[in-house]
């Protein structure tokens, strides 16, 4: 029960290891896709965050006293604080690596 080349069966011997019948270039622009979203969204998010930070210490204090918030106390919250929904667009269309934190590796890793 050999794995191909005279080398022994190992089950996970190929994981990590992506398999496709795509090209390299077609995955080099789905890593790239990839890459641009999870950037983008991350920076968003982010932004909300930064933007409701007042609300968002507001409903931390209220978990913290009461453990959970109701689905209309939070509605009335989000009138208090004025709060607007953010709008469906496109997420950017460059990487923004350099606007990521964590720009290297600790030591250790």
């Amino acid at each position: 029960m050999g794995g191909g080349g005279g080398q022994p069966a190992f089950m996970g011997r190929d994981m990590g290891q992506q398999r496709t019948s795509w090209g390299t270039k077609i995955m080099a622009t789905v890593d790239m896709e990839v890459e641009r979203l999870v950037n983008n969204s991350y920076l968003r998010a982010k932004k909300i965050l930064q933007d409701n930070r007042p609300l968002l210490d507001r409903v931390a204090k209220e978990l913290v006293e009461r453990e959970a918030v109701s689905a209309e106390e939070f509605q009335m919250l989000l009138v208090e604080y004025k709060i607007k929904s953010c709008e469906y667009d496109i997420l950017g269309e460059e990487r923004n690596r350099d606007k990521l934190p964590f720009q290297t590796l600790p030591a250790g890793v």
